[in-house]
């Protein structure tokens, strides 16, 4: 990166003091105004900015300036180093994350958005759907129930008919809103609509003198409240549905408008992407009363690709079941941007996205994620089931602030990760079985690695590897490879096939004694099929080479039970 005198004179006074506020201040303001005003003006010109960005790729990325760091060439090796294995969520860079902005924003990515709202729409009407047919089934059987050997000709064809019933109110609320509304309809149309009204009125009355003949109080009130709650569904239903309607007209106009989308448009809807970015930087140093710089300064300890995804796996290692949530089914998971910057990981709920400085407070890399997560996790908890439950442990009783009980979740939470997740039991009795009733991996479930987790692989993609493995380990396991032999373990074992399993995961352990958790799976799928001498075996060799986790105080548990019994 070329610097000119004024930034020169930045770069020079953070190298003399790294921590003075001043120049930190300054130095992250240069950051920011190479990314804002850098790659702004370039697409106002209408530039292409990859060739820039990938020529700078260590600075964007990285937060990297070689005047400031003399092992600045190691710095860059390490950040650049890919992990292993590649991670079943989406983790972007700096600058792969600018590029798909400006590319989102030349196609409309704000018909994207409405697809997004459309589709949820749609799946909130299919649930709507399938409630008022439960509450319909509901008040049929109350209503048979309740007129007992009143039940007639005439009152069944009256009972069989009020889904018929329900039907054309729904369709007449459709059209009274839509006047509403201002609609033209003409008179032909009107009078049409009258007359359905005024049948509708007949069809309620011959249901209320129904109703009038059930002695019962408590099943009138029930019967009322039945159609209250489907009327109200009704309602619901046409709201959703003219938001589609509205939705649908609105990405029409926008495929009208796109086509005169300006440079300066371009431009502006850049900067104010890049702001949000930059502001939420800065927020993650002001929760911890610090200074955001978004420059990598002498003694900054600082993610590297390969450190994320450790700190990733090790978190959903301990909390699998983090994207088992509603949100996911219409949102799709989130993703992780790493960025320049200082503080925390947090969860920015309006992208749907984890963002992450990438210096840590005190270079505590598990720790950072582990915030982020817990936030993320009560954001979507939308019911409040979680909190709720958390709430009623003893150490909270009489608290009734819902910022205190989350501050204490999120607390506890880390302290999960952090210290309960290797064999430190810092926490109370009740705490810790809250967490692993609520958190945990399943105490009589298999270790299973992140890339075959139920979010991480789609229903066919899932058939497909399964088959593929089957494909290749046959009948003959002892000559299959280890790996299939692994995966074919962990995916029969999912589908139930445990005795499958059990024959793959005990070849694989004759095999190959260096994968630890080959050994905890033996111990869990031996149960399964009574095999209790494998099983015996399998757990005591991983508490052998794994003595001090959570996993291993699970396998103590189930070895007590095993030698006792």
């Amino acid at each position: 990166m070329q610097f000119d005198a004024k930034q020169k004179t930045i770069l020079a006074d953070i190298a003399k003091d790294p921590s003075y506020p001043r120049a930190i201040s300054e130095l992250n303001a240069l950051y920011w105004g190479i990314a804002l005003d850098g790659l702004s003006d370039r697409v106002r010109n209408g530039e292409d900015i990859a060739p820039f960005l990938k020529q700078e790729k260590s600075f964007f990325n990285s937060g990297l300036v070689r005047e400031l760091r003399e092992d600045a060439a190691d710095i860059e090796r390490k950040f650049f180093e890919k992990p292993e294995l590649n991670s079943p969520l989406e983790i972007e860079l700096y600058t792969d994350w600018i590029l798909a902005v400006v590319e989102k924003i030349k196609e409309n990515d704000r018909a994207q958005t409405i697809m997004l709202e459309i589709d949820a729409s749609k799946r909130t009407l299919v649930r709507l759907q399938r409630d008022i047919a439960a509450h319909q089934e509901e008040r049929k059987d109350l209503l048979v129930k309740a007129l007992g050997g009143e039940l007639d000709s005439s009152t069944l064809q009256c009972v069989g008919s009020l889904v018929e019933t329900d039907k054309r109110a729904l369709e007449n609320l459709r059209i009274k809103k839509a006047i509403s509304r201002g609609v033209f309809f003409p008179v032909s149309e009107r009078r049409t609509f009258v007359e359905k009204e005024n049948n509708l009125k007949k069809e309620v009355a011959r249901y209320a003198a129904l109703v009038s003949h059930i002695k019962n109080d408590s099943e009138k009130t029930a019967l009322r409240t039945l159609c209250l709650n489907i009327s109200e569904l009704f309602e619901t239903c046409i709201e959703h549905e003219e938001k589609i309607l509205k939705y649908e007209a609105e990405i029409t106009a926008l495929k009208d408008k796109q086509n005169a989308l300006s440079p300066l448009e371009i431009q502006s809807r850049v900067r104010s992407e890049i702001e949000y970015l930059r502001d939420l930087i800065r927020l993650c140093a002001k929760r911890l009363h610090g200074e955001s710089c978004s420059v990598v300064r002498k003694g900054d300890v600082f993610f590297t690709q390969k450190e994320f995804a450790q700190c990733l796996d090790r978190v959903l290692e301990f909390d699998p079941r983090i994207f088992h949530n509603d949100r996911v089914s219409f949102q799709g998971k989130p993703t992780f941007l790493l960025v320049p910057g200082n503080g925390n990981a947090l969860f920015d709920w309006k992208n749907n996205r984890f963002i992450v400085p990438l210096i840590p407070p005190g270079g505590n890399f598990l720790g950072s994620i582990a915030s982020a997560i817990i936030e993320y996790r009560i954001d979507v908890d939308e019911e409040k089931t979680l909190v709720t439950s958390y709430s009623k442990l003893p150490h909270l009783k009489g608290v009734k602030s819902i910022l205190q009980i989350r501050a204490s979740l999120t607390k506890d939470y880390l302290a999960w990760i952090l210290s309960e997740s290797k064999g430190f039991k810092i926490m109370t009795k009740e705490t810790r079985a809250w967490f692993e009733h609520e958190i945990a991996p399943g105490k009589l479930d298999i270790y299973c690695p992140l890339q075959y987790q139920s979010f991480s692989l789609s229903s066919d993609d899932y058939r497909k590897l399964l088959a593929d493995v089957e494909s290749r380990v046959k009948n003959d396991v002892n000559a299959a490879d280890s790996a299939d032999l692994w995966v074919g373990s962990i995916l029969n074992y999912q589908q139930g096939n445990f005795e499958r399993a059990f024959e793959c995961i005990k070849t694989y352990v004759d095999k190959n004694t260096i994968n630890t958790f080959a050994f905890y799976n033996l111990g869990q799928i031996a149960m399964k099929v009574s095999r209790k001498t494998e099983a015996i075996a399998g757990f005591a060799e991983f508490c052998k080479l794994n003595p001090q986790s959570w996993w291993a105080t699970v396998t103590q548990d189930h070895l007590r039970r095993l030698q006792g019994g």
